[in-house]
């Protein structure tokens, strides 16, 4: 984590829950710190340094609504995806918000069709380009990844079977419209489409939108913050009422 933001998270502790509330929370930090420190080096990447959104160096109308970079936990996501009753080879894996690529590598191993990653940020996106050539595992199951610079708002989305995965990457602003391109894709073609959504601020935009149930949420035990997820799955509607969803 940037060290500026890590003595403001611990001053704050210290003044909110004293100096027996302070350590006990610091453990759970330092052991993640520790973690990603160690799931870096056996991979051969630079994954876990945060990024303060005044560094991402992002322009474009969504530059006001992008987010901090921060590494997620290296246990969430591969838990989530291993739960998914799918063949995964017949899905691409999609990561809104891509940052330096880490969880493009927790889903490389298992075998989906592809591995795709968009990002806002140049500097990140170059970062996790970097961090493609040089990521090495013994079971990683797909090898076929590439990182995109682009926004996300605008993404054409693929006309194939997804499991997407974003992590707070933008606000809802941005979030309506990249559901909205989601959900007219799901006009052209229907096709099965599973969410994944760590940190869910806006969960409710998802929920508006008609086209997804969630089927349930959990509380990342391992993160100091204790942060939630969602698991959302795409309704078994037909294309009339993909298309009803999907109209203002």
């Amino acid at each position: 984590m940037h060290r500026r933001l890590s003595y403001a998270w611990f001053v704050s502790r210290l003044r909110d829950d004293g100096v027996r509330g302070s350590l006990a929370a610091a453990v759970p930090f330092i052991t993640k710190m520790v973690r990603l420190w160690w799931w870096d080096r056996r991979h051969n990447v630079s994954t876990r340094h945060r990024v303060l959104k005044a560094d991402l160096g992002v322009v474009g109308r969504s530059a006001d609504h992008a987010s901090a970079y921060e590494a997620t936990d290296t246990t969430v996501l591969s838990r989530v995806l291993a739960q998914l009753n799918i063949g995964y080879g017949d899905y691409t894996f999609l990561d809104l918000g891509a940052g330096k690529g880490q969880a493009l590598f927790l889903a490389a191993e298992f075998p989906f069709r592809r591995i795709v990653g968009v990002e806002l940020s140049p500097a990140l996106c170059a970062i996790a380009s970097e961090n493609c050539r040089t990521f090495r595992s013994s079971t990683q199951a797909c090898k076929a990844i590439a990182v995109t610079s682009g926004d996300a708002a605008d993404l054409v989305f693929p006309l194939e079977p997804l499991v997407i995965y974003l992590f707070h990457s933008f606000d809802d602003i941005v979030l309506r419209r990249v559901v909205a391109h989601l959900v007219e894709s799901l006009v052209v073609r229907p096709r099965d489409v599973w969410l994944i959504y760590h940190n869910p601020v806006h969960r409710d935009v998802i929920e508006a939108s008609g086209a997804f149930q969630r089927l349930f949420t959990g509380t990342d035990e391992r993160d100091f913050r204790k942060l939630t997820y969602d698991l959302f799955h795409v309704l078994p509607m037909t294309q009339a009422a993909v298309k009803q969803a999907a109209e203002p």
